[in-house]
């Protein structure tokens, strides 16, 4: 006896699936603003909310929290995005909080790849919390790490190019940053990217790059064993005295005082 193999249409799986979501979640909305409606149960204001991520954009911690606390003693509930797992309900709205956070930090200027990756470390935490008594605590602390964050870099104002410049340099700190790769990567050319980098940031491409391996360089020592002329090698430093002394330049230090001074040794 053959087996007869149906091939599998994929509009037709589409519109199948979206039939049965349908048939399940009709009425769902309709049901749920009847039961609080009946119960006096609304969610707390959605402008409320965003004036706080408002806050996060612009690097404003002081007006972030007093938003945030206003936002908390309004009437109204945060949602139920569990319904039998009062825990798990936390977590997601804390999810959820650190979520628009990290984009609010990002149209503020942050490095997207460190925004995301805070939300990350952030969210993989929180997973590991086997209580939550109050969620109010736990976003002052993330919300107020992430402004903290816009504050510091303040690059919402530059335009796109020298938005998309930096962005590739914090990702390419081990690669070739030469201006000639750079403006490739912009498709724009050497002297206008120079030109325009040092109106706008009032600091010289070269510099900034100089200034974003040596913060590189500081985290390489501190959290790694790679020696002062490996860091020197990987960050294409031209030579180890040079590095060593633009190092010093702008921390005070050479390598291995940093290493000494900062690095705890195991007791």
């Amino acid at each position: 006896m053959s087996t007869v193999h149906e091939v599998l249409d994929q509009n037709q799986a589409l519109e199948d699936n979206h039939t049965i979501i349908s048939r399940c979640t009709e009425g769902m909305l309709e049901q749920s603003l009847l039961e609080q409606r009946e119960r006096s149960l609304f969610h707390k204001s959605y402008l409320a909310e965003k004036k706080v991520f408002e806050q996060v954009r612009l690097g404003n911690k002081k007006k972030m929290l007093l938003y945030l606390q206003q936002h908390t003693e309004l009437s109204g509930v945060y949602g139920t995005l569990s319904k039998h797992d009062t825990l798990r309900s936390k977590k997601n709205l804390i999810i959820a909080a650190i979520t628009l956070g990290a984009r609010a930090a990002i149209e503020g200027g942050l490095y997207s790849e460190s925004a995301l990756t805070l939300s990350d470390t952030y969210i993989q935490h929180i997973e590991t919390l086997s209580r939550i008594d109050s969620i109010e605590p736990i976003l002052q602390n993330i919300l107020g790490d992430f402004t903290e964050r816009v504050a510091k870099v303040h690059r919402a104002h530059f335009s796109k190019d020298i938005l998309l410049c930096q962005e590739y340099i914090f990702n390419h700190l081990y690669d070739d940053l030469s201006l000639s790769v750079l403006s490739g990567q912009l498709q724009i050319s050497p002297s206008y990217l120079s030109r325009k980098f040092k109106e706008e940031t009032g600091e010289a491409l070269r510099i900034f790059i100089q200034r974003q391996r040596i913060e590189e360089a500081k985290t390489l020592i501190v959290f790694s064993d790679y020696r002062p002329s490996e860091i020197c090698s990987l960050l294409n430093f031209h030579d180890q005295s040079y590095f060593i002394k633009i190092f010093r330049k702008h921390t005070g230090f050479t390598p291995k005082e940093y290493r000494n001074r900062f690095v705890v040794k195991p007791s």
